[in-house]
Order: C-alpha cells, then sequence, then structure tokens
C-alpha cells in the first residue's frame, strides 16, 4: 500500500492535484464513487490537513468503529460541509478494503 500511495503522491505533484471542495452536501447523493483525487502523503500547496475519516470501501462497516460504512460516511461528510463550507477533500492512504479520507481547509483560513 505505502508503495502505491508514495507512487500517486509523485503523481500529485506533477499534476498539481488540489482536494476536492463540494458545492454542497446534494453531490452526496450520487455517490459513490467519491470524487476525490487520491494525493498520497503530500501536503497540496495553499492547502493544511483539517481532519481524516476511516472509509470502508467495500460497503458497510463491521462495526469496529475505527472505519465507517458508506451510509455512516456520507452523512458525517455532509454535516462536515454543512459546517465547513470551501475545505476539501482527498484521499490520503487506501488499500483494497478502506480508505483514509482527509479534510482539507486553505491557509490562512
Amino acid at each position: 500500500m505505502k508503495s502505491a500511495i508514495a507512487c500517486r503522491s509523485r503523481q500529485t505533484v506533477e499534476e498539481g492535484l488540489v482536494p476536492y471542495v463540494p458545492t454542497g452536501t446534494d453531490e452526496l447523493d450520487s455517490c459513490p464513487p467519491f470524487p476525490f483525487p487520491v494525493v498520497g502523503n503530500i501536503l497540496p500547496d495553499g492547502w493544511e490537513l483539517a481532519g481524516q475519516r476511516w472509509l470502508v470501501q467495500t460497503g458497510n462497516s463491521d462495526g469496529d468503529g475505527l472505519a465507517m460504512g458508506c451510509d455512516e460516511f456520507k452523512r458525517s461528510l455532509a454535516g462536515y460541509i454543512r459546517r465547513n463550507q470551501g475545505h476539501g477533500f482527498a484521499v490520503v492512504e487506501q488499500d483494497e478494503c478502506e480508505a483514509v479520507v482527509a479534510s482539507f481547509r486553505r491557509v490562512g483560513e
């Protein structure tokens, strides 16, 4: 997983990827798939980390409390978006089953 993320991180720098900023919670209606770029361990220029959420990519959470299933993730994300307009999201870590989605805010916000 780490080598794939490192490769994506290099690609992130080369492509100038930035976190995806939703215009509102209605964008979550058509998810998954989520439109978040994979930035790996690279902090995109002009952005700072604001938080992280674990997502079970295979559908439902196993209830261990660490990773959220899709519906729980969408509810959590909707609340965050309502409270933090202008924040963006990107995948910072992932494997076949789980992903870590980070929230970012613009520097100086």
